[in-house]
């Protein structure tokens, strides 16, 4: 546990990757929390531009069912898409065939 202006981080790789992303993205708090969580583990964060268009300034929920995912960076995944879409499943994510990837279960 590594801890910053009264804010924890896993580690002190999660705060530089925080600490990074901030900076040169300059994010709102809807950014903040999926950099934040997407930083906790490993997986995520060396993968971050697979989960995340930094030109385009959205999520790939597609991601989630990539063959890296773990079921920990699965769980990293999910709560950071749902912190940064507000818990609101976007057009790309869902449709009536299949079951929602972002959907806790």
């Amino acid at each position: 546990m590594f801890t910053c202006n009264s804010a924890n981080f896993e580690s002190r790789a999660h705060y530089e990757f925080f600490e990074e992303k901030v900076a040169q993205l300059q994010p709102d708090c809807y950014l903040k929390s999926l950099i934040y969580t997407l930083g906790i583990c490993h997986e995520t964060r060396a993968r971050w531009h697979t989960l995340y268009d930094e030109t385009r300034r959205e999520i790939n929920p597609d991601a989630i069912r990539s063959s890296w995912q773990t079921s920990g960076s699965i769980r990293a995944t999910r709560l950071a898409f749902h912190l940064f879409t507000n818990s609101m499943p976007t057009v790309n994510s869902c449709d009536s065939h299949t079951a929602c990837p972002l959907l806790i279960s």
